[in-house]
């Protein structure tokens, strides 16, 4: 009867162990995360419940094997049982449930939100708020660059950890930094831009700052969508409010897409003058317009002797067309003469051993090099 009460009680002491092993890994997964505790890595809780459990599990089976060699152990009263089975958890479960659930500080990253404090050589400093930007370096200092206030301008500092205080962000809130802004921008302008599609400063972002002296522009979404909903409105997008009265010309690229990319009359206005003076191109041009004189005049003069027309004007048209070998001999001239000028001209303009390069190539190239567009490869 005995051996029977301790190996019941041993049983019961491992479906305890059992249970308890189960219930831990239920408030992992639903009772935990839904009371906003600050609980440890689930992977980490799951092994040291399953370690726990073994220990149980070898307890149980030694007691079991004691018993079996004719060792008269007995049952352990109330307080035995106890002190036995809280000494299997005391390794894992016992400081876990003890320790403070004291939330972390969140972690300092790009665009964090921060304010100055005990700044002893610079006093006017303290209580200036501004955003991480870099670091930290390898004397462990973070660069904040702070908002410019009614007295002074945006500045750059390089700040001690511990003279930083982080301000807390909005829960859901997410950060973001947008890259190549064009340097005439401000923020002023960032934020119209912003504002432009939807999205107001204090209800969809806040914290906007524009660091104009690295291209880059700083802000917190109020949320993960709306955090998406900037990066798709502005991934890849030109801004075009730097500029003389805020109006710029299509890109390079822009041409190229459209089919203009080797029109000479519309790379003028926005391109170098590397790309505007092509030879090839003009020889091209002039040659057509030459086509569709001769062209015209043959058409005139074929209906002025068809209809019978006359006057000054359909006279004349009749006489070139009767002496149109003299309108040939000056086409003809002026090709010969063309030719004559260009092999003259020839070492000039390509000169030897150079590659000349595709306009559109180097368009793109030259827009591509400009950076005067928005990505999120530093989001």
């Amino acid at each position: 009867m005995a051996a029977a009460a301790a190996a019941a009680a041993a049983l019961a002491e491992e479906s305890a162990a059992s249970s308890g092993f189960h219930a831990r890994l239920a408030s992992l997964d639903t009772g935990g995360l839904a009371g906003g505790q600050d609980l440890p890595v689930a992977g980490e809780a799951a092994a040291a419940a399953n370690q726990e459990e073994k220990a149980a599990s070898a307890a149980f089976h030694q007691r079991l094997s004691k018993m079996a060699a004719g060792g008269q152990e007995k049952p352990n009263s109330k307080g035995a049982d106890e002190s036995d089975s809280g000494s299997s958890y005391s390794g894992s479960g016992s400081p876990s449930r003890g320790r403070s659930r004291s939330p972390p500080r969140p972690a300092l990253g790009l665009g964090s939100l921060v304010e100055l404090q005990g700044l002893a050589k610079a006093p006017e400093l303290n209580g200036r708020r501004g955003l991480i930007t870099a670091g930290p370096d390898a004397g462990g200092r973070w660069e904040v660059l702070c908002f410019p206030t009614e007295g002074a301008g945006l500045r750059r500092l390089s700040v001690a950890l511990e003279r930083l205080r982080q301000v807390p962000a909005a829960a859901g809130s997410v950060r973001l930094r947008l890259r190549n802004v064009p340097g005439g921008y401000d923020t002023d302008l960032l934020r119209e831009e912003i504002e432009d599609e939807g999205f107001m400063d204090g209800e969809s972002f806040s914290s906007l700052l524009f660091d104009h002296e690295r291209g880059f522009g700083y802000l917190c979404a109020a949320s993960e969508r709306l955090a998406m909903q900037i990066v798709g409105n502005f991934d890849g997008r030109r801004l075009d409010r730097a500029g003389p009265g805020r109006l710029m010309p299509d890109s390079a690229l822009a041409q190229i897409v459209k089919g203009n990319g080797f029109n000479d009359n519309v790379q003028a206005p926005c391109n170098s003058k590397a790309g505007s003076t092509d030879p090839t191109l003009s020889a091209h041009r002039r040659s057509g317009i030459i086509a569709v004189m001769v062209g015209s005049i043959e058409l005139l003069g074929v209906l002025a002797v068809t209809a019978r027309f006359h006057g000054w004007f359909w006279d004349g048209v009749s006489k070139i067309n009767d002496n149109f070998e003299v309108v040939g001999i000056a086409v003809i001239g002026v090709f010969l003469l063309s030719l004559i000028i260009a092999l003259g001209c020839f070492h000039r303009v390509f000169p030897p051993g150079q590659v000349r390069e595709e306009p559109g190539r180097a368009d793109l190239l030259r827009y591509l090099q400009s950076g005067d567009y928005i990505d999120r490869s530093g989001i």
